[in-house]
């Protein structure tokens, strides 16, 4: 019981100390007709979400937030169609670049024309054999250094919570990869395979995606409430290697974190 009481303090230190998130959404206001801010500068894979609070004397202002310049769609971005008073758009920004848009009903209007600059974050390709542990975190942490990376979260099952949700991010890497992720519990290893768990010592290392590209933001099981859970010390690992390479075994980062089910 004291290593469970240790493991979860050690998990809400961590949470203090590793506050970034694979997924940031950062927000922009669209009231008064202008957008707040206009400019905004984020990282690969964090996303934008515009939110609709112009209200006038004659009720809510009709808004879209647009992909393009001079007015005019670019066809190959997003378009949120008609933002009502209260509701918001999304998007999540996975190439660096710079990101012009417009609103439709307000164009051109200066006020209402904005920049998305998304900056790249890559972590590169792994060059020889790099295990990394780290004690469990609820959401997990991107940085493009492997060893600061923790990208495998188990939801608030980490600072001692009724449920696990496991959610995998990484931030983008140097080229294609194959991804490994694999449970292990009671002596035996699961990996998991694009067809399901299957056991590590008869199915061998079968990769779970191949040729990932981009941002890897993935949560495979839903929430599992920990009371159903068979009791006992489980590992989460999660592999990657360049997808050129035959074997996952040279080279490869093989990230993995640890929680006990009291």
């Amino acid at each position: 019981m004291d290593a469970i009481k240790i493991i979860f303090s050690m998990s809400l230190l961590a949470m203090c100390l590793f506050t970034s998130r694979a997924i940031a959404v950062t927000p922009v206001v669209m009231n008064n007709l202008s957008l707040q801010p206009q400019t905004i500068t984020i990282d690969q894979c964090d996303s934008v979400e515009w939110h609709n609070t112009d209200n006038s004397q004659y009720g809510g202002v009709l808004h879209t937030t647009t992909s393009g310049t001079n007015c005019t769609y670019d066809g190959t971005g997003w378009d949120s169609g008609v933002l009502f008073l209260g509701w918001t758009y999304k998007v999540t920004f996975n190439t660096p670049g710079s990101y012009p848009y417009f609103d439709r009903y307000h164009c051109p209007s200066v006020e209402m024309a904005g920049t998305v600059i998304v900056n790249p974050v890559l972590m590169p390709l792994p060059v020889g054999p790099q295990r990394i542990s780290y004690i469990p975190v609820s959401f997990p942490v991107i940085n493009a250094d492997p060893l600061k990376s923790m990208p495998v979260g188990i939801g608030d099952f980490a600072a001692g919570g009724p449920t696990v949700t496991v959610q995998i991010q990484t931030a983008p890497f140097g080229g294609p990869v194959n991804v490994f992720f694999a449970v292990g519990h009671a002596g035996t290893i699961r990996i998991l395979t694009p067809t399901g768990f299957q056991n590590y010592a008869s199915a061998g290392l079968v990769p779970w995606m191949t040729g990932v590209t981009g941002c890897l933001n993935v949560a495979p099981f839903g929430s599992i409430r920990v009371a159903d859970l068979p009791k006992g010390l489980y590992t989460l690992y999660l592999g990657v290697s360049p997808a050129v390479t035959p074997s996952w075994l040279i080279p490869y980062y093989l990230w993995q974190t640890t929680a006990v089910v009291p």
